[in-house]
């Protein structure tokens, strides 16, 4: 789907358009070869589908493609409409499957998906074309980014000895670092364009890396963030990276190996969040949560790691790497539902959380950084006839919390006006 959105049309209609993007594509195939056109799908009930909400559809337009006549409208606001990526694959398939593209497919083969089917059109005479269904690339995969690899397995099958996928995804670079021990080709990505293209060998940059460290990899980039997981707040990918290099890789390499996650794969990924907020020695994010509350100078709570049911949802990132893991199976995708997701009646929904992020006591919190004691109306604690707690930054505070006499538990961390918790 890259193709077409970089592709300039310079032409007034679709017919044109599609002779014009074939002419591209087979270019530079040689005789006798391939070329795989892959798109991705849009199931009504996508992972993807906020994401895309995200990225926006300000000014997008829905186009009914009647046939070759039909003229371009903007093609960026064509493009923002993933009804509209559907209906223009449907019509190219049957645009290219025509007498006047025959000429462009003599000798050459062309493979292209249409939803979850696949086919290759070719032609003997350049006269006609042919058109054949290929069972063995039939896939319920979404993305491009990993049916692409099935094609270049089913390439290597066919004989190739080198595959070239053309792609700008950081998505498809991890995915390939990690199947390019498993395919029996030579693997080449090509990306940028112009003076900035480069190509390069993704097995030579596996075996650098090694082999262990790529096949972790698509489970590392799918939890740490990608288009269907949220990232942590303040952790990049470049601090948990060193992690993965310093041998911290077990929690990696076992996400996505099984739905649902197991107990002890949980467990290895609360221990890695803890050791990305750089605290080796807490293995529970709710203690290490607590302890930098009430320890860290932080501007914002939001940089405080998940709670341990957040980090559960989070763990939609071993259905993502799950997709990842199998891309060169064509096997049925599971559904996304109670990995993270929810559906309901069609729709499609992220669960953040079940539970909520802190208890509502401390959702009323205030604290204070005195340096005179908390025995004046500078203390915000005192002046709110509140006892100090343990998220407060004072120092030699006289304002602590008096033991009650009666059955009542008093809390000194949630700072509330003057409400008791009955146990």
């Amino acid at each position: 789907m890259a193709v077409l959105q970089s592709t300039v049309p310079m032409c007034e209609n679709f017919g044109r358009l599609a002779q014009q993007l074939l002419l591209s594509l087979l270019r530079n195939v040689q005789q006798n070869g391939r070329l795989d056109f892959v798109s991705d799908q849009y199931p009504a009930n996508s992972i993807k589908r906020l994401e895309r909400d995200k990225r926006g559809r300000s000014g997008a337009l829905q186009v009914h493609i009647s046939g070759p006549a039909t003229k371009l409208p903007s093609w960026k606001k064509f493009m923002l409409e993933s009804a509209n990526k559907v209906e223009i694959i449907k019509f190219l398939v049957s645009a290219w499957n025509t007498s006047e593209s025959a000429p462009y497919l003599l000798n050459k083969q062309l493979f292209m998906n249409v939803g979850h089917q696949c086919f290759r059109l070719s032609s003997t005479d350049g006269v006609s074309v042919d058109v054949v269904e290929i069972p063995d690339l039939n896939s319920s995969q979404e993305e491009a980014d990993t049916r692409i690899f099935l094609h270049a397995l089913h390439a290597a099958s066919s004989g190739a000895e080198t595959v070239v996928i053309r792609s700008p995804d950081t998505d498809v670079a991890v995915i390939g670092l990690s199947a390019a021990s498993h395919l029996p080709c030579e693997l080449v990505l090509d990306i940028g364009s112009g003076q900035h293209r480069k190509i390069f060998s993704l097995m030579s940059t596996a075996q650098s890396l090694g082999s262990a460290t790529c096949d972790s990899l698509p489970e590392f980039h799918a939890f740490t963030g990608c288009d269907t997981a949220s990232s942590f707040a303040g952790r990049g990918k470049s601090g948990a990276f060193k992690l993965l290099m310093n041998g911290e890789i077990n929690a990696m390499t076992c996400l996505g190996s099984t739905l649902p996650p197991s107990e002890h794969l949980l467990k290895s990924c609360e221990e890695f969040v803890c050791k990305m907020y750089g605290k080796k020695s807490f293995s529970s994010v709710n203690e290490l949560r607590y302890h930098l509350f009430c320890t860290s100078a932080l501007k914002s709570y939001a940089g405080l790691p998940p709670k341990d049911d957040a980090l559960l949802q989070h763990v939609r990132s071993n259905y993502q790497a799950y997709l990842w893991k199998h891309c060169l199976s064509p096997g049925h995708v599971p559904s996304p539902h109670n990995h993270g997701w929810l559906l309901d009646d069609g729709n499609i929904t992220i669960v953040w959380r079940t539970k909520s992020p802190a208890p509502s006591a401390l959702q009323e919190l205030m604290h204070c950084g005195c340096t005179t004691g908390c025995s004046n109306g500078r203390c915000c604690c005192f002046k709110s006839k509140l006892a100090c707690n343990d998220a407060c930054q004072c120092k030699d505070c006289s304002n602590q919390p008096v033991a009650a006499e009666y059955n009542t538990t008093v809390y000194r961390l949630p700072r509330l006006r003057a409400r008791h918790y009955t146990e």
